[in-house]
């Protein structure tokens, strides 16, 4: 069983198992049918403060960029690249980019922390959908990490509770 310890007085608790992950947080419960070792390298030896790319963007712009490319990510599963936003991280300057085939819609921001190296990741919609919703009206920047191997990324919600999505 790994434990992740949130910020706060709340703690989430995430089990693994065979096939399954399962989240608690509160009253919510999730389970996503997912190898548990997909979570694992943020979850062993505090590898998130060991990202090699990390970057910080104002939730503001963050929410404001979400909200105007998401829209446009496909919903259906016939091409899965499409039902993603890509998040393009270059020096102090972010792009999100998403497509469904019929519409395309593009946003530039700017990083309060820059990033060494140009990287670009396709982020699930839903999972940006979610992060817009957690920034909610907070004022701490939002840090965006991503492992060694760029195989997941995390975005790392400030505030009063310190909130954390992994992907």
């Amino acid at each position: 069983m790994y434990e992740i310890a949130f910020a706060g007085d709340a703690a989430d608790v995430l089990q693994s198992k065979l096939m399954y992950a399962e989240m608690n947080a509160g009253k919510n419960h999730e389970q996503q049918r997912r190898p548990p070792h997909r979570h694992r390298a943020f979850l062993h030896g505090n590898a998130a403060d060991k990202a090699r790319v990390a970057a910080e963007v104002d939730p503001l712009v963050l929410k404001s960029a979400i909200t105007r490319v998401a829209f446009a990510a496909a919903t259906e599963e016939s091409r899965p690249v499409l039902t993603g936003v890509e998040v393009k991280l270059d020096e102090s300057t972010f792009t999100m980019a998403a497509a469904d085939g019929f519409r395309l819609a593009v946003q530039n921001g700017t990083l309060l922390k820059a990033v060494p190296d140009e990287v670009s990741v396709i982020i699930p919609a839903r999972t940006m959908n979610e992060l817009n919703r957690l920034i909610g009206d907070r004022e701490e920047p939002v840090e965006i990490l991503m492992t060694p191997e760029k195989g997941q990324v995390m975005f790392r919600v400030g505030g009063g509770d310190t909130v954390e999505i992994v992907s």
